[in-house]
């Protein structure tokens, strides 16, 4: 069985109940710390301010931030970053995303994203957005 279809069988157990995972790392600190065990549930929509767990270019699962999505090549696109993080991490698939955290050992505003956190994660999609622009000039002018 290849991760792809683990992460498949991990989903369609999920829509059932919430599964458990355990945090390994403390990119999220304060929300959740390392050995915090959290569970996820996979959602139809996931939104900017939403802590997501997903599988990594390197197959590992990572739990970060919900910065934005959009859409590139006709195929939704999601940015993340961790609470942590200075830069997002490299876009992700629908097909990366195992769920949504919705409870666990974690603080309550892990689950219940204050409108705050989704305009500030909003917002710094934003701000990459534009730092990228001279770049993206520049490649251009070649």
């Amino acid at each position: 069985m290849n991760l792809e279809q683990i992460d498949k069988s991990l989903r369609s157990f999920a829509d059932e109940q919430p599964i458990p995972v355990t945090v390994s790392g403390d990119c999220m600190a304060p929300l959740f710390s390392d050995g915090a065990c959290l569970y996820i549930s996979p959602e139809k929509m996931y939104w900017p301010g939403d802590i997501i767990v997903f599988r990594r270019w390197d197959r590992q699962l990572v739990s970060h931030r919900l910065l934005a999505f959009y859409r590139r090549h006709g195929e939704i696109r999601y940015l993340t970053q961790p609470d942590s993080g200075s830069r997002p991490d490299s876009a992700i698939t629908i097909n990366q995303v195992l769920g949504k955290v919705i409870g666990g050992a974690c603080h309550t505003n892990t689950f219940n994203i204050p409108l705050l956190q989704r305009f500030r994660s909003f917002a710094k999609f934003n701000w990459y957005m534009l730092s990228r622009i001279p770049s993206l000039l520049h490649q251009n002018s070649r």
